[in-house]
């Protein structure tokens, strides 16, 4: 399979353009609260982010209100919340390191976003959710898998797995996709592809791993 190039995940704003941060700081809140079953272990507690966001927006308007001390403050609650903005972001980065096919989505999802967009050679095997729960949709590199044969007919043999070491067979198909439906959601999934020519069934291809949502 051909390099992925890594994805960087990066933060929207600086933490110095505070009415621009907080916006980002609760877009992220919003984000992480809506999206909890794909950011289960946060390295921050979740009440913790949301009380440090709301005494952001308090001492920000007793900033623009001119009380004395309260630029002090402010501060005091900016660096403090920017702390747990970068631990979040550095925790996402993990997860998109993990499964980079999925970066753009989980990225998304939190509320921050990509340095650059993810720029890849098409893989031996590809996965994206299907629009439903438990739907994934299989894609596979026909070029690949063929060894560039292009000529006589051909199938594609399809299989996934919990474990990686006990297979579920899919109906081949006579084209390089196919749907899978049945699934578990929120559990990661094995798939794997191989392609039956003239020559025989060849090789399957590296397991792909894959969170079924």
């Amino acid at each position: 399979m051909n390099a992925v190039n890594k994805v960087r995940v990066v933060t929207k704003g600086k933490k110095y353009n505070v009415p621009f941060f907080l916006v980002v700081c609760q877009s992220i809140l919003a984000g992480i609260t809506a999206h909890s079953s794909l950011f289960s272990n946060m390295p921050v507690l979740l009440t913790l982010l949301q009380a440090q966001v709301a005494a952001l927006v308090a001492s920000q308007q007793q900033t623009k209100a001119r009380i004395p001390g309260a630029s002090q403050a402010r501060d005091t609650a900016r660096d403090e919340l920017a702390v747990s903005i970068e631990a979040i972001r550095a925790y996402v980065q993990g997860l998109c390191d993990l499964a980079p096919q999925q970066a753009a989505t989980l990225v998304q999802a939190a509320g921050y976003k990509l340095a650059v967009a993810p720029v890849r050679a098409k893989p031996i095997l590809g996965a994206k959710q299907g629009a439903q729960s438990g739907v994934v949709i299989l894609e596979a590199n026909a070029t690949l898998l063929s060894g560039g044969r292009k000529k006589g007919s051909r199938s594609f043999n399809w299989a996934y797995s919990l474990d990686g070491k006990v297979w579920v067979a899919v109906p081949s198909t006579p084209y390089a996709t196919t749907t899978i439906t049945g699934l578990t959601p929120l559990t990661t999934y094995e798939f794997r592809v191989s392609l039956t020519d003239k020559n025989g069934e060849g090789s399957w291809s590296q397991a792909l791993s894959f969170l079924v949502h």
